[in-house]
C-alpha cells in the first residue's frame, strides 16, 4: 500500500523494527515495552496491557503465565450486548478505527467484509483483518519475534466487528496507535 489514496484512507503500516527504530535481537525482543519508537515526545506505542482495558478479550497467553482466553467485561469497549468489545463501542469513545486490513508476509491482507458476516456499515467493502501494534513481546519461533497486538475478527458470529489481543510477527506491517505518557 503505497499509493496516496490508500494512504490516505488507512495511514501507513509500520513492521516493528520500523516502528521502534531498533533491530529486535534475541537480547533486546522482550525489553521494549512501552517504547516511544516513532510516536511523538512524551508518548509510546502501546502495550497489551493498554490494548486489554480497552477489549477485555485476548485470545493469547501472555508472558506472565496466563493460559487461554482473557476477557474482562469491565472493558472500556466491552458491548455486552454482543459479549465483546465492538469496534462501534470503540468509536463511540473516540478511538476511530479504521479498517484497513494489515501486511503479513510481504503481502495486504484481502479479506473483505461483506453483510454476510459485517454489521457494521462502517467497515462494509473494508479489510476485515486489522491489526494494531503493541510494544509486548510475546515469544520467539524459530523464524519470527512474536509481538502482542489489537485485532478485529468479523464472522457470522462476531458480526459487529470483535476487537481482542492476538500476535503477529515482527515483520508484519501494522497501524501504529500512540499513547500519551502519565
Amino acid at each position: 500500500l503505497k499509493d496516496e489514496a490508500s494512504i490516505k484512507a488507512n495511514g501507513y503500516f509500520y513492521n516493528y523494527e520500523a516502528a521502534f527504530g531498533v533491530e529486535l535481537t534475541d537480547d533486546n525482543f522482550m525489553t521494549l515495552e512501552n517504547i516511544q519508537g516513532i510516536c511523538p515526545k512524551g508518548w509510546h506505542i502501546p502495550t497489551r496491557s493498554e490494548y486489554f482495558v480497552l477489549f477485555g478479550n485476548s485470545n493469547s497467553k501472555d508472558g506472565s503465565g496466563e493460559t487461554g482466553i482473557q476477557t474482562d467485561q469491565n472493558a472500556l469497549f466491552w458491548d455486552a450486548a454482543a459479549n465483546y468489545a465492538t469496534i462501534a463501542k470503540a468509536n463511540a469513545a473516540g478511538f476511530n478505527f479504521v479498517c484497513s486490513g494489515a501486511v503479513a508476509n510481504g503481502k495486504y491482507s484481502v479479506r473483505i467484509c461483506t453483510e454476510s458476516i459485517c454489521s457494521n456499515t462502517d467497515c462494509l467493502g473494508k479489510n476485515s483483518m486489522t491489526y494494531l501494534m503493541t510494544s509486548t513481546a510475546n515469544k520467539k519461533t524459530p523464524s519470527a519475534y512474536q509481538m502482542f497486538a489489537g485485532m478485529t475478527t468479523f464472522t457470522s458470529v462476531n458480526s459487529h466487528g470483535k476487537l481482542s489481543i492476538a500476535y503477529s510477527n515482527h515483520s508484519n506491517g501494522l497501524q501504529v496507535r500512540c499513547i500519551k505518557n502519565q
